[in-house]
């Protein structure tokens, strides 16, 4: 079992490397046990710049569905390698642009982005706020408010705010 790991993570390295990511992908993701499309991004993104982490706030952040395969896969690569070329290639990578599309989430999930910025999370309402808690405004936060039991402490919200794209 250890010497199929290698050999085929040692595969996987190698297409990276040719520029060949959707390849190292989809060997690491049909050749181990357990490894799926968003698990050997995981592995891959790291080293490899032309294959960009498939989480769940890029592909939301990209008007994608959850959707762990390697179809999607190779949408959200194109999708994102096509916005760092637009925002400069050399400096920017589809790494890169799915990293900053986690950030904003992270952002708009717990009300830090600016009260003036469309993409901000509507307050939550009804069954959602009963559920999560409520979501306190940026001028409770500055007040310098502590979170109260199901709101930012209990969050699980990191996805991009609806109508996000790149």
């Amino acid at each position: 079992q250890d010497s199929k790991v290698r050999a085929t993570t040692k595969e996987a390295f190698a297409l990276a490397g040719a520029s060949k990511p959707m390849e190292a992908v989809e060997i690491l993701a049909s050749g181990l046990f357990g490894v799926g499309p968003a698990t050997a991004t995981a592995v891959l993104a790291g080293c490899v710049f032309p294959v960009a982490f498939m989480a769940d706030e890029a592909l939301e952040g990209c008007g994608m569905k959850r959707e762990y395969t390697l179809k999607a896969c190779k949408r959200l690569t194109t999708v994102l390698a096509d916005k760092a070329a637009e925002l400069g290639e050399g400096e920017w990578t589809a790494e890169l642009v799915g990293r900053a599309l986690w950030a904003q989430a992270q952002l708009a999930a717990h009300g830090r982005l600016g009260s003036d910025d469309k993409t901000s999370p509507p307050e939550r309402t009804g069954k959602q706020a009963k559920k999560r808690g409520r979501r306190h405004t940026r001028d409770e936060l500055d007040a310098g408010k502590e979170p109260s039991s199901g709101a930012l402490a209990n969050s699980r919200g990191t996805r991009a705010p609806k109508g996000a794209r790149t």
